[in-house]
C-alpha cells in the first residue's frame, strides 16, 4: 500500500544520504487512489437571502442598476466608451454610457472566496409549512416540508 503525500514532502531529501529515492520512494503519490480517497475540502458558505412567500419581498443579495439622470460632460466629437467592469469590495461593477451621454451603473453581488467550493444558502420565510422547489445554476432542489433553509453546491 502507498500513501499519498504533499508533493513537497513526497520530494524531501535527507542531506548526506545517497538513497534518497529507495528511503522517499515510498512516499511518492499513488495517482490511482485520488478518485477513491478524495482529501477533505472546506465549503465556503455564501447567505444568498431569504424571500417571504407571503409578501414576494426578496431581502438579501441584489443587483441594483442606477441610471444617473444628469449627462455626462463630453467634447463635440466624442463618442461614449464604456469603462472595463471591476470588483469595488464585494461587488462587481459595470458602467455603461449610451450614446445620449447617460450613465447607467449595475452593482451585482460578488463576494471573494478562494478557490474552494462554494454552498450557496437560500431561505423562505412564510411558506406554511409546505415543500418548496429552488431553482439555480441549472440545478433544481426539492426542500421538504418544515425546513426553511437550503444549501446548493455550485
Amino acid at each position: 500500500m502507498r500513501i499519498s503525500l504533499p508533493k513537497w514532502l513526497a520530494n524531501l531529501a535527507v542531506p548526506g544520504e545517497e538513497h534518497n529515492h529507495e528511503l522517499f520512494g515510498c512516499l511518492q503519490p499513488d495517482k490511482s487512489l485520488e478518485p477513491i480517497f478524495t482529501p477533505p475540502v472546506d465549503y465556503v458558505t455564501i447567505d444568498v437571502g431569504t424571500f417571504d412567500a407571503a409578501t414576494g419581498a426578496f431581502s438579501g443579495l441584489i443587483t441594483t442598476t442606477e441610471t444617473d439622470p444628469e449627462l455626462l460632460q463630453h467634447g463635440p466629437n466624442q463618442k461614449p466608451v464604456n469603462p472595463k467592469p471591476h470588483f469595488v469590495g464585494a461587488a462587481w461593477l459595470s458602467i455603461t454610457i449610451d450614446r445620449n451621454w447617460r450613465q447607467t451603473t449595475t452593482s451585482t453581488p460578488a463576494p471573494k472566496v478562494g478557490l474552494t467550493p462554494v454552498l450557496l444558502k437560500f431561505s423562505i420565510a412564510n411558506h406554511g409549512r409546505a415543500s418548496w422547489t429552488l431553482h439555480v445554476a441549472g440545478k433544481s432542489v426539492t426542500v421538504p416540508a418544515g425546513q426553511s433553509s437550503t444549501t446548493v453546491n455550485i
